[in-house]
């Protein structure tokens, strides 16, 4: 005999349950009975439907869930009991793979040793914990869980397990490197824009020295006649000062303060030029090449940035070749970028490019720092040897150029960095004008205007301006200079005016003078002319915009030009 079954009993009150039913045989004196017991299961089916309920959410959970015993609580650690569906769609190991193992199948070479620690201190005094952890599938795949695991006693109070439940949270964890990352980009953004700042707050200043000692110079150069010695000691500070002034330049530029002077211009003929300046620079014991097509390609350029562009790299090669000695190679060609041959970059349309690299045998790079070379001050010189400024300024000048780079590297084989400028139609051929009228080389008295709040620049400019036949009046700011055309409004010919001064920007004068006096031509100078002055000025009227720093060499060009009434460079 034995159980019947399951059946269902009726309650006085109507109600069903479940019941347990068994039969047995006994014999009593001779006789046979069958003795049947009920047994009341309401409680234990509900148990077990409450079970069957609760090990259904548990597999129904995104969450992993596992459970492990609570001993050992050493080596090899706790043995899991059970894990959830979501755990082995998650790590990739199936039930039968874990079941007796320890969880630390999971764990791997990145994983954090100190939330390790905190997880075996909460194991021993069987506390609940939480932590983040790096985790590893059973392909090697990486993720990070959010882990909580609570202790488990039973009635008489014996640690029996540990539940745990562990989250995914790769997602939010590369959110969050993302977000650090775009945190960490715009804190180098806005130091670099301090930078420019900083950069375009001191220019001028700093070009008004430049320009000054440029211009004594060349005023004490003529003056000592044939004196060899003095001559050769004021070629020094002249080529000191130049270099200074080239310097500056690069600041600007890098900082972004410097105005782009986009022209259209025949390549080769700038590489050149840059070759001829390192073959000047660059030590003996480095070979310099260039690969150079014959096939003319004209590009809009500024001739003065792709010439620090074509320095920088060439540098940069330097720095890596073995002890200084190797092979850097610069090349041009035409090529045109399509099906045949795919941008380096998405953002590059399809068309013909000058295609410009730079090659070099030295050390190389491995990927990582391939990946960060363009980061601002990122670089991989020794202290002292470089400010990681210089190629974030080559990939902002080629970004400006509407171009595009690309760089090959691999340790020990060398780098080639590419660079990628749009090509365009040739210049159009200038007319010719009759050189029988050539424009006049002096001054021949006429008055020139120039304000300045800077004594030395003043002083200079008044002897430079002297010298060429000019007649000069200075004034130390704009109200003394609107005064002195108001007190003789026909006598001045043309004004020169700074354009960074106390109380009124030259901009500022030169829009008075446009009201005062119609037709009078103005040129400013500054130590840096932005995109922004040069919409104001074009709007005021202003002839041309000099740099502070080219004083010497262009102020007696640029005067006559307005003088002459050609056009304006503003």
């Amino acid at each position: 005999m034995g159980k019947l079954g399951h059946v269902t009993g009726l309650r006085a009150n109507g109600e069903e349950f479940p019941v347990e039913a068994s039969i047995s045989q006994i014999e009593v004196d001779g006789q046979k009975f069958f003795t049947v017991i009920l047994r009341d299961v309401s409680a234990q089916r509900r148990s077990q439907e409450q079970l069957m309920l609760l090990k259904t959410c548990v597999e129904c959970l995104h969450d992993m869930v596992l459970i492990t015993e609570a001993e050992p609580v050493t080596e090899p650690g706790p043995r899991i009991v059970f894990v959830n569906q979501a755990f082995e769609r998650r790590t990739g190991y199936q039930r039968d793979e874990v079941i007796g193992r320890s969880p630390r199948l999971l764990q791997g070479p990145l994983t954090q040793r100190s939330e390790l620690m905190r997880v075996a201190v909460a194991v021993r005094m069987r506390q609940s914990m939480h932590c983040e952890l790096l985790c590893y599938t059973k392909s090697g795949e990486t993720f990070w869980v959010e882990f909580d695991s609570v202790p488990i006693f039973d009635a008489s109070g014996r640690h029996t397990h540990w539940v745990s439940v562990a989250r995914d949270i790769s997602e939010r964890k590369r959110a969050e490197a993302d977000r650090h990352g775009l945190e960490a980009q715009l804190r180098e953004s806005q130091k670099m824009e301090s930078i420019g700042t900083l950069a375009g707050g001191i220019a001028h200043d700093f070009n008004n020295i430049l320009g000054s000692i440029l211009g004594n110079v060349a005023l004490a150069t003529e003056d000592a006649g044939a004196n060899t010695a003095v001559r050769t000691g004021l070629s020094q500070i002249d080529k000191a000062a130049r270099r200074a002034r080239g310097l500056v330049q690069q600041i600007l530029a890098f900082s972004r303060r410097q105005s782009q002077e986009l022209v259209r211009q025949p390549m080769r003929p700038l590489v050149e030029d840059t070759l001829g300046l390192l073959h000047s620079t660059l030590p003996a014991m480095v070979t310099l090449g260039a690969t150079l097509s014959d096939v003319p390609v004209h590009v809009n350029a500024d001739t003065i940035q792709v010439q620090q562009v074509l320095m920088n790299l060439c540098l940069n090669a330097w720095h890596a070749l073995p002890n200084g000695v190797g092979d850097i190679r610069i090349g041009l060609e035409t090529l045109v970028l399509g099906a045949s041959a795919p941008a380096p970059h998405d953002a590059m349309p399809p068309g013909r490019y000058a295609h410009l690299w730079v090659a070099d045998t030295g050390s190389g790079m491995d990927r990582v720092t391939r990946g960060r070379i363009f980061e601002p001050f990122f670089t991989t010189k020794a202290v002292g040897e470089g400010t990681g400024l210089g190629l974030s300024v080559v990939h902002g000048i080629v970004s400006a150029h509407h171009g595009g780079i690309s760089v090959e590297s691999e340790p020990g084989v060398g780098t080639t960095f590419h660079l990628y400028f749009p090509a365009c139609e040739a210049v159009l051929a200038v007319p010719t004008f009759d050189a029988a009228a050539p424009a006049p080389l002096g001054g021949a008295g006429r008055h020139v205007l120039y304000v300045d709040d800077d004594e030395v620049m003043v002083l200079m400019v008044e002897s430079l301006l002297a010298r060429a036949g000019f007649r000069v009046t200075c004034c130390a700011d704009a109200r003394e200079a609107m005064a002195c055309i108001e007190a003789t409004p026909e006598s001045i010919d043309v004004v020169v005016t700074d354009f960074n001064m106390p109380h009124f920007s030259g901009i500022d004068l030169a829009e008075a003078l446009a009201k005062l006096q119609p037709g009078l031509p103005v040129v400013i100078s500054s130590g840096y002319i932005s995109d922004d002055m040069r919409v104001r000025a074009r709007a005021a009227g202003v002839h041309s915009l000099l740099n502070k720093q080219d004083t010497l060499e262009a102020l007696a060009p640029r005067i006559h030009d307005a003088l002459a009434g050609t056009a304006r460079q503003a």
